[in-house]
């Protein structure tokens, strides 16, 4: 997800139980004459409003209080924004402001766990930042859980990745270029424009894995991919969101996904180690792709 947008922290509401005093034992009856025999009281109905009175001796507890209001996701993603001012500009500050907690805070009723989960993340993670739109691998997870039920409307089931392998796919094995990744059957390997294409179909969504020489940049970090990603994706650019940044001694990736002017999605992942340039694109039409996600995230380098 680009982060493109915010996020903050999850408040837990405590409930707060306040004790009444004791109950004065009942009055003895008069040892002059023995108390007469009460009937059998009628058993308490749903619809009783009389509490039973606690039995000699006990402490009765008042009812617990209402728990404080659940902070709205609004206050909590300007929460997060503002916990950002360290490490970015006020005109930073105020984009993660406009462009996500409008966003989140009108997230649809079901996504509210999903929301709260990402916004909470941010607080324990050091290597968040909206300085550069982009989440790191911590948050990763829990913002596309997010995102995914923006976008759907359906509460996800749990936070976790995709399955690795989708229904009729295979794990593709390109032995020459060191890599492998899940994909549709058909795949189909040419040479263009000094890169080396791999793509594949399944209906109306089509993914390709591209190598080549990497962009001339003097080190891969967040900044860099940013800069990476907008000549990448070009018209399909303002609206680009990347995440799951990855830093090794030998490679560096991140993940990407946007939507372009014409509603057309794309989803993948870039990928550097040497002087190897991967280029993991799925693209497909209006509406979820969740098979997009298993391809950008089932990849794998072999060398």
């Amino acid at each position: 997800m680009s982060l493109g947008k915010s996020t903050l922290v999850l408040l837990g509401a405590g409930v707060v139980a306040a004790c009444g005093g004791r109950e004065k034992p009942a009055a003895e009856p008069s040892p002059a004459a023995p108390a007469p025999v009460a009937p059998a009281a009628p058993a308490a109905t749903a619809s009783s409003d009389a509490a039973p009175a606690p039995a000699t001796g006990e402490t009765a507890s008042a009812a617990p209080a209402a728990a404080p209001p659940v902070a709205p996701i609004t206050s909590l993603c300007e929460k997060m924004c503002d916990a950002q001012r360290a490490k970015c500009s006020t005109e930073k500050v105020a984009a993660c402001k406009q462009n996500y907690c409008s966003r989140y805070g009108g997230a649809p009723d079901a996504c509210d766990p999903a929301v709260r989960a990402a916004l909470a993340c941010t607080e324990h993670n050091p290597e968040f930042s909206v300085c550069s739109n982009v989440i790191s691998e911590g948050c990763a997870k829990p913002f596309r859980a997010a995102e995914k039920c923006i976008a759907t409307g359906v509460a996800p089931a749990e936070v976790a990745p995709p399955k690795e392998i989708p229904d009729g796919w295979a794990r593709f094995e390109a032995a020459d270029a060191g890599f492998s990744v899940a994909l549709p059957p058909g795949v189909e390997k040419k040479s263009e424009g000094g890169l080396e294409l791999w793509t594949a179909k399944s209906g109306d969504a089509s993914y390709e894995i591209t190598l080549g020489r990497p962009p001339p940049e003097k080190k891969f970090d967040q900044k860099a991919f940013v800069r990476i990603g907008t000549k990448l994706l070009g018209k399909c650019a303002p609206k680009m969101k990347l995440f799951a940044l990855v830093e090794k001694p030998e490679s560096t990736l991140i993940h990407f996904r946007t939507v372009c002017p014409d509603k057309t999605q794309e989803r993948g992942e870039i990928f550097v180690q040497g002087n190897d340039y991967f280029v993991l694109t799925a693209r497909w039409g209006s509406g979820p792709n969740p098979d997009a996600d298993a391809f950008a995230f089932s990849f794998v380098r072999k060398k």
